[in-house]
């Protein structure tokens, strides 16, 4: 009874106090929101590699993933090489994304990632994805689908490509979203490197995750410069030792 008395006499600074502490959660939640929101992500597609190299950006390191200049295929192609001799590396990818949609009864299928759904196919690697049903691309008309899309290998399917609408063989399917061509066919749609995987040799220990940028002795962001064919590429750590577009 004393408590109800109380309450009743004094609901004014109950009623304060259970606003304080309803602002002061709701405060916390927010800044916890926004932290966890700014915090760098590697796409789900690209966790299997050790760590991203990205181009120099175009307008300072500030720039989003779009202001990066993409290397020409002279110049991954030079870089590449040098950083499959990196110490840990098993394998080097380089990874495409450009628009692929497919289309049913004349209406392209809804995609949120549509925009770079289209890859080549050693970027199935990177997930890394596994091949459940046929083999991978070879021809330029081939193409390996995600299984949820319900097109079964040796189907004819109708991609929408900012080229237009092109006919393919599915060859294949993956557990796994995406439109995997092969890779000629991959570096004739999207021809400027934006992205280069670094795969980890089989005895590197795992330590996801870890910060986007792995710090150097000095500080600064580690970059392989002595491996970049004009200035030193930034690179995104993903893995044991690791975001594109």
């Amino acid at each position: 009874m004393l408590i109800v008395a109380n309450v009743r006499e004094r609901w004014s600074s109950h009623l304060a106090c259970w606003l304080a502490v309803l602002v002061g959660v709701g405060l916390i939640t927010a800044t916890l929101t926004v932290h966890e929101s700014a915090r760098p992500a590697v796409q789900p597609r690209l966790s299997a590699a050790t760590a991203l190299v990205l181009p120099p950006q175009a307008t300072g390191r500030g720039g989003s993933a779009e202001d990066r200049v993409p290397w020409n295929a002279a110049e991954a192609g030079a870089l590449t090489d040098r950083l499959r001799a990196a110490p840990g590396v098993a394998a080097v990818v380089v990874d495409r994304a450009f628009y692929a949609q497919a289309v049913r009864d004349g209406r392209p299928v809804p995609d949120e990632g549509a925009a770079e759904a289209g890859h080549g196919w050693s970027s199935a690697r990177l997930a890394p994805y596994r091949l459940l049903t046929g083999r991978g691309p070879e021809a330029a008309d081939e193409v390996v689908v995600d299984r949820s899309l319900g097109v079964p290998a040796g189907a004819r399917l109708t991609v929408n490509l900012t080229a237009g609408r092109t006919e393919f063989t599915v060859v294949g399917t993956v557990d796994g979203p995406g439109y995997y061509l092969s890779d000629a066919a991959a570096a004739q749609r999207d021809p400027g490197v934006r992205t280069i995987a670094l795969l980890p040799a089989p005895d590197t220990p795992p330590a996801w995750p870890r910060p986007p940028v792995r710090p150097s002795a000095t500080g600064r962001p580690w970059s392989p410069a002595t491996a970049a064919p004009r200035s030193s590429p930034a690179t995104s750590s993903t893995g044991a030792s690791s975001a594109p577009r």
